[in-house]
């Protein structure tokens, strides 16, 4: 039977040891020590220590973790979850975290060091077109309004003061579009302690492929490949013979897999090959 946590998580003596330590080593790395330590809060980790997920969000992150979890444990997580909280249909797949299921690296206290857990174990991400996914993003924010849902409110009230968005006329056009791409690349130009929100800030951001050093790189446009490179390298656990459901990286809506026809118009894409240009690059994706 596959090992969980029964511990409790670090306290914060013992995360800041370990944050200090990977601080020392990889400063040279990242922009300030805000984003060094919101990178590690992203990499979840099973009890086995066989591997290492980043997290970065509109990349199918759901799907991966529920896939990961059917090959840790040999059981679906088939627990539900409404939480008024979360917009995510499916949020126990993140809640394996609360349950002491998965843990962030950061928050362990039964490993040598977080670079040093990252040299010795299987290190997996996802990710997706920039493109796309800032178009997802920007439905998701637009969606959290049309629900007056608490999730996203603070970007939602700070992406009206900081560039003129209005609720009432923006949302899915594209001029709410540009204003919303003005207003992540400010967010990631003021570099502060508050951290752009991770659905929509770069994902090089929080895969930091210098520092994490992907082995497994699965893209939202081809699941079933990043499914068949998992299972190749985890393997099933053991007395897992049943069927396992295919792996989606991009559930969203019909409408949202559609681009609008505007989004190659030059002013659009100036603003994405500005504010992603480091997925472009990293990833290997055309603008």
């Amino acid at each position: 039977m596959a090992e969980i946590f029964h511990d409790s998580p670090a306290n914060w003596q013992v995360t800041k040891k370990l944050l200090d330590a990977a601080w020392a080593q990889l400063s040279g790395s990242f922009e300030s020590r805000a984003r060094h330590d919101a990178f590690f809060h992203y990499l979840l980790t099973p009890r086995s220590n066989r591997w290492a997920f980043v997290s970065s969000g509109k990349t199918g992150t759901t799907s991966a973790l529920m896939l990961l979890f059917r090959l840790e444990f040999g059981f679906d997580n088939s627990a539900r979850i409404d939480d008024p909280e979360d917009m995510n249909r499916d949020a126990h797949a993140h809640r394996a975290v609360q349950a002491g299921v998965f843990r962030s690296l950061h928050h362990r206290d039964d490993i040598p060091g977080l670079t040093e857990y990252l040299d010795q174990t299987l290190r997996i991400t996802t990710v997706r077109h920039p493109t796309a996914r800032a178009w997802s993003s920007f439905r998701y924010l637009c969606r959290s309004q049309d629900e007056r849902h608490a999730q996203f409110a603070q970007d939602r009230i700070r992406l009206c003061a900081a560039t003129g968005f209005d609720w009432a006329r923006d949302p899915r056009t594209r001029g709410g579009f540009e204003r919303f791409l003005d207003y992540v690349a400010l967010e990631m130009a003021a570099n502060g302690t508050r951290q752009p929100n991770n659905h929509w800030r770069p994902q090089w951001h929080d895969i930091r492929p210098a520092v994490f050093r992907p082995q497994i790189l699965g893209r939202a446009e081809t699941p079933a490949d990043f499914a068949r490179e998992l299972i190749d390298h985890l393997g099933l656990a053991p007395g897992d013979a049943g069927p396992i459901a295919p792996v989606r990286l991009n559930a969203d809506d019909p409408a949202a897999a559609e681009l609008p026809d505007w989004i190659s118009a030059a002013s659009v894409r100036d603003r994405l090959r500005t504010v992603y240009a480091g997925d472009y690059e990293a990833f290997g994706y055309d603008p």
